[in-house]
């Protein structure tokens, strides 16, 4: 198969779609992304691995369209890190509107005469979801490949997953691209500093000098103002009186280097304000030499960097928080795979869509509340919804009884998992086997909204219960080992002659690992 990616070019017809965007503006686009060329990285190397897994494909890939060849940041089954942009596949993607499906590519004219299609053992099947700018501007695809047709296409299911991974993968290039930017910044303050020593008698940045032993000689107005102080008062100071703590000893060393060197250097620290408040500074200090050469002071300048450094704070945080929901999507999806054992492909399959679709439901109703929590009575009842009160004839099999209550983000992910387990075991061989059977779900807060979740899971009227399990099934094993690994909670299972009641103990106050 990595033969086969590596064949000469040959001329394909032309896409007859005609995009809605620019040519020269979605690549100039890719560009200010410096995305190409890049070393390989674990996080997209996640993504076409779960892509594979995900849609059972033997080749996966994260790829970016240029004007002549097709960059693969991340693949798996092909072998090299691009191709001519002839011999792409998924340059008529990204003309595309939505995602891209073609059963068969041996059948579609625009990929007959393509020699991956036309090759022994060639290319078959295609499934891309676009990468695609704020702007709207597609710059390549998440996408997997077969070498066998699939007249059947591919589930929603799997569709909604290629769509989310190439939404992560969106997301990671945005992460790269803000952090560059964010680096260029820092740049550009660092040489507006250089350049603000040098003309300081004209620049409204703070000036002052300063003393062998610390102490203010001259001040200007603009270092009054970012320190909150008079003239008169500060030139009564030393620096380390107005230093934060935690930055006097480099802020001392800083200035033992420069008196010793005469090389100019920079500090960033925190100086304190008579109000309470503090400011952080960046502070560039460079000697004064006296007639005879020897060091008679020090000329600092001083930039409210204040802003900067809350927006590397913000960035620092929002890096964090991309990365950790980026890994605890793909730990749990994961996990689901590792986990799942059934007697053949086809229960298989159904076991995983069951788990990926209750994740999916707890990932939608978080990211409806823009990750602040989900609504544990709608995570039920979106695993319920067949069995609960329809407004017709129909009785319910199933009701809901407690108080409104929001899942932390941690929690709502594992608790539709077992819940998802629970289901599965009702329909199976409990309650819900049976037109008689009924379920009741009760659940209680105890201690605020950081407190503990009480919540039971009780059936009556399914199959009788004649004897107690003589051992654990594999489903138990996934739900007790869900609520106590992943929430930190416990399960009691027990069957009295009714049917199967299961008490789960949550605390809902996210751990510090959370």
């Amino acid at each position: 198969m990595n033969d086969l990616f590596r064949q000469p070019q040959a001329a394909l017809e032309a896409d007859p779609c005609a995009p809605a965007w620019d040519e020269g503006e979605r690549l100039a686009a890719l560009h200010r992304y410096g995305i190409l060329d890049t070393a390989r990285e674990a996080a997209f190397d996640n993504i076409v691995d779960l892509a594979a897994d995900l849609l059972e494909a033997p080749i996966a890939v994260v790829n970016l369209i240029e004007d002549r060849r097709q960059w693969f940041k991340a693949e798996t089954g092909i072998g090299v890190r691009e191709m001519p942009l002839d011999l792409s596949i998924c340059r008529h993607a990204i003309l595309q509107s939505d995602m891209l499906v073609v059963p068969d590519l041996a059948q579609d004219a625009r990929f007959a005469a393509n020699p991956l299609v036309s090759a022994e053992n060639g290319l078959r099947f295609y499934a891309g979801a676009l990468l695609v700018t704020p702007e709207g501007l597609p710059l390549g695809t998440v996408c997997v490949l077969d070498t066998r047709p699939r007249p059947e296409g591919i589930t929603p299911r799997q569709r909604r997953a290629l769509a989310s991974l190439a939404a992560q993968a969106m997301a990671q290039i945005e992460l790269r691209h803000s952090e560059a930017v964010a680096r260029q910044e820092r740049a550009r303050a660092e040489e507006s500093a250089s350049r603000l020593a040098a003309i300081f008698g004209q620049a409204p940045a703070g000036l002052c000098e300063v003393g062998l032993d610390g102490r203010f000689l001259q001040v200007n107005d603009a270092l009054c103002i970012i320190l909150g102080r008079g003239r008169e008062e500060l030139l009564g100071l030393t620096v380390a009186e107005v230093t934060a703590p935690e930055s006097i000893a480099s802020c001392c060393a800083l200035m033992a280097g420069v008196a010793a060197t005469g090389e100019a250097a920079t500090v960033e620290k925190r100086y304190l304000r008579p109000d309470g408040g503090s400011v952080w500074a960046s502070s560039s200090v460079s000697r004064v030499p006296g007639p005879d050469g020897k060091p008679l002071s020090f000329l600092a300048v001083v930039l409210d960097i204040t802003g900067r450094r809350r927006a590397e704070e913000r960035q620092t945080l929002l890096s964090r928080e991309v990365d950790h929901r980026a890994k605890n999507a793909l730990t749990v999806v994961l996990a689901a795979l590792r986990l799942t054992r059934a007697p053949d492909l086809p229960s298989y399959i159904r076991a995983i869509e069951g788990r990926v679709a209750a994740l999916a439901r707890a990932q939608t109703l978080l990211a409806e509340d823009s990750w602040h929590g989900a609504d544990l009575e709608t995570l039920l009842r979106g695993e319920l919804t067949a069995f609960l009160a329809d407004g017709g004839a129909n009785s319910p099999q199933a009701s809901l009884s407690g108080p409104a209550l929001t899942l932390p983000p941690g929690a709502a992910q594992p608790l539709a998992i077992a819940m998802h387990e629970l289901a599965t075991n009702a329909v199976k061989y409990g309650a819900l086997s049976t037109a008689a059977g009924r379920l009741l779900i009760e659940w209680r807060v105890e201690g605020g909204e950081d407190g503990t979740l009480h919540l039971r899971w009780a059936e009556t009227g399914g199959p009788a219960v004649t004897r107690l399990p003589t051992r654990r099934g594999f489903g138990s094993r996934v739900l007790e080992g869900t609520v106590r690994e992943q929430l930190g909670g416990q399960v009691l299972l027990s069957w009295p002659g009714t049917g199967l009641v299961c008490d789960i103990t949550v605390p809902l106050r996210p751990s510090p690992a959370a």
